[in-house]
């Protein structure tokens, strides 16, 4: 893993015999989406930062479920569901010899946005989404008729926007459910 000790050692003929000891241990990390299993692992993806004085250092990613061996010490641990908000850590300490288990808990749901002329019609192409949290921060923006992303659990408000026309609609994230939010077209 990445735990490494080095020693030098003189060779003048004879036999050398020594004992080193690893001072490592293992990091395991999983994650739920509530309490159940994450519907799409593949979403999942999961980063070990060494904790360096008031800063961290990445070590990498580490497959979820698979188990890192690392040097015993202070590890912040993070979990991302998705590309955008859904983000869970925490501070973790690995002891020599151990295996530590750490299940990060994500709060997040799939989104499905479409923009439409009328009630049940077909997307409109060309559309510009932009999705803001409940802080006003701008947290996702693509082009396209449809658009499907997870986003943590929460309120927001979507901006699709066609030609010169903006539409504007609130909507709420809950955890552990899929939603469907479809902006009608009022104007176009």
């Amino acid at each position: 893993g990445r735990a490494t000790l080095a020693r030098p050692y003189t060779i003048s003929g004879g036999v050398v015999s020594d004992t080193m000891v690893l001072n490592a241990g293992g990091l395991q990390l999983m994650a739920t989406l509530d309490d159940n299993p994450v519907p799409v692992p593949e979403a999942l993806s999961m980063e070990v930062f060494l904790l360096e004085g008031a800063g961290r250092r990445s070590l990498g990613e580490i497959a979820p479920g698979s188990s890192a061996r690392l040097p015993a010490g202070a590890y912040h641990v993070q979990s991302r569901y998705g590309e955008l908000n859904a983000v869970r850590g925490a501070d973790v300490t690995v002891k020599a010899g151990k295996l530590t288990r750490v299940t990060l808990r994500h709060q997040a749901g799939l989104v499905r946005f479409k923009l439409v002329r009328q009630e049940g019609g077909k997307p409109i192409a060309d559309t510009e989404w932009a999705i803001y949290n409940d802080e006003g921060e701008r947290v996702f923006q693509r082009i396209g008729a449809v658009t499907s992303l997870t986003l943590a659990a929460g309120e927001y408000q979507v901006v699709a926007r066609h030609r010169s026309a903006e539409f504007h609609q609130s909507f709420t994230v809950q955890s552990g459910m899929d939603a469907d939010v479809t902006v009608l077209a009022q104007r176009l």
